[in-house]
């Protein structure tokens, strides 16, 4: 395996090891009783952030299953684009954070 593809899947393996605290944080988020008076647009980032947050290590273990399978069968292309895959979702994940944030200090 080249060297690009295995640092992009240590990048994106290292938030796994906080991932136990992100597990309870939106285990809990999730099962919270939410007030009558919250937007739905607010409702929908919030626990689409959250379900994206709890399913990583889904997205992560899938992702470097399959850039490991293409790189054993030299296809090391793929294998780099296959390994970028979790450092995307990551980033769709802080923006969904991002516009929570944004939406709580609007409403």
């Amino acid at each position: 395996m080249r060297f690009k593809t295995t640092l992009a899947l240590i990048i994106g393996g290292l938030p796994l090891l906080i991932y136990p605290g992100v597990f309870l944080a939106g285990a809990m988020g999730l099962a919270a009783p939410w007030s009558g008076d919250a937007e739905r647009l607010l409702m929908a980032v919030v626990k689409s952030a959250l379900i994206g947050s709890i399913s990583y290590p889904l997205v992560y273990f899938a992702s470097l299953i399959a850039a490991l399978v293409m790189a054993i069968t030299q296809r090391i292309a793929i294998a780099f684009k296959i390994s970028l895959i979790p450092l995307a979702y990551l980033l769709v994940l802080s923006l969904l954070f991002i516009v929570w944030i944004l939406l709580n200090q609007v409403g």
